[in-house]
């Protein structure tokens, strides 16, 4: 799966013009080798949304065996992102609109939180740091900036690993349990799990790769907000994804491997008022808890709930309302509504997240449904 999420990262890039030197010549060994041929002839499919619409001049093909697919990505370059409506309507945008005003996307950055209140603040430099009873590294292999933090401050205390709006960053727990975390979200947990269960705590969206200890369940807890109640996930190991914000009126949960048991805090304290006892989750499920406190339960391509780990937004009939929090996650950016139905409006696609918000912002304009101003990272919305 790591493979497979490097390859579509990698021709995401390529798509949006966005690879380093040292990234191109990865992605150019990889094409030689037939490696992206799936993640290619996906993106060839997409680019024929926009053969109506595009004129592409003589294109460079890398090799005869992958000419066509070469076509379509050099075709992707050449328009820019895409995304399209439920009527597939994409049409030209103004190109200098937001030559002044234009926002890049976010980036690694986080910090860590010790239970004294000390706060350590990791390197943008890197991506992933690994959390030991006493030490913290970094996932090439150096150590963290400490701040002067003693031994025993570190040692069995509690931390709070956090990324802001525009930043996301890899965690390792203790434990062996890898965690993903998206923009703004926070993820608390201990230098060392008890002896009865792995607890943490998140705020956010997180992606987990559960370690697996049969005689340790991990559990995840959610802290309700606005009316949806607490949530409970218990797994033994397992590969999901939590969207648990408290700006949204929905928390989510998909499976992608193993087994989770979903609970709320009605159900986890004795109180059966919904008339469930937890729900068991299989692969490519995904449960939506709101203020009913019910579990309901969805069929979904997992995939697309780890599209932000894999450096995309996918939208399926998705809200502009949905896409827009993301977009003020990610951007770090407000959002202003001129008009409130506007928010109602849906669209279908998938882009990469790696350039700048006027991407997608033209993109989105060229379905004729919205406008869009940006002053001082506020983006306004319009007809």
């Amino acid at each position: 799966m790591e493979d497979k999420a490097f390859y579509k990262q990698l021709v995401d890039r390529y798509v949006a013009k966005s690879l380093t030197n040292e990234e191109l010549e990865v992605f150019a060994e990889l094409v030689k080798q037939g490696k992206l041929d799936e993640e290619l002839a996906m993106a060839m499919e997409r680019a024929e949304l926009l053969e109506e619409t595009v004129i592409a001049p003589a294109i460079h093909r890398l090799w005869p065996r992958l000419a066509g697919v070469a076509a379509a990505i050099t075709l992707i370059g050449l328009a820019g992102w895409f995304f399209y409506s439920s009527n597939n309507a994409v049409q030209d945008a103004d190109q200098n609109k937001y030559a002044k005003t234009d926002i890049a996307p976010g980036h690694n950055g986080a910090t860590l939180t010790l239970a004294n209140g000390r706060i350590i603040k990791l390197s943008n430099a890197k991506n992933a740091v690994a959390i030991g009873a006493t030490t913290f590294r970094y996932d090439d292999g150096s150590a963290v900036a400490l701040n002067d933090a003693t031994t025993s401050e570190l040692g069995n205390t509690e931390i709070t690993a956090a990324t802001g709006r525009a930043q996301t960053y890899a965690v390792t727990l203790p434990d062996g349990t890898r965690v993903w975390l998206n923009a703004a979200t926070k993820l608390t947990f201990p230098t060392k799990f008890s002896t009865n269960a792995r607890m943490v705590s998140l705020d956010g969206e997180a992606y987990f790769e559960v370690y697996k200890d049969k005689a340790h369940p991990f559990v995840v807890k959610s802290q309700g907000h606005h009316g949806i109640p607490q949530q409970e996930i218990t797994v033994l190991g397992t590969h999901f994804n939590i969207s648990a914000y408290n700006n949204d009126d929905q928390v989510k949960t998909a499976l992608l491997e193993g087994s989770v048991k979903v609970d709320v805090s009605d159900n986890a304290y004795g109180n059966a008022s919904t008339g469930q006892t937890g729900i068991i989750l299989k692969v490519n499920q995904q449960s939506v808890v709101a203020k009913s406190a019910k579990i309901a339960v969805e069929n979904i391509n997992a995939q697309e709930a780890v599209d932000w780990k894999n450096g995309t937004f996918v939208f399926e009939h998705q809200k502009l309302s949905e896409i827009m929090k993301k977009v003020e996650r990610w951007y770090d950016v407000s959002i202003t509504y001129q008009n409130s139905t506007l928010k109602n409006q849906t669209f279908t696609g998938e882009i990469s997240r790696y350039d700048h918000v006027s991407e997608l912002l033209k993109i989105l304009e060229g379905t004729g449904k919205v406008s869009f101003e940006i002053e001082n990272r506020n983006i306004i919305v319009s007809k």
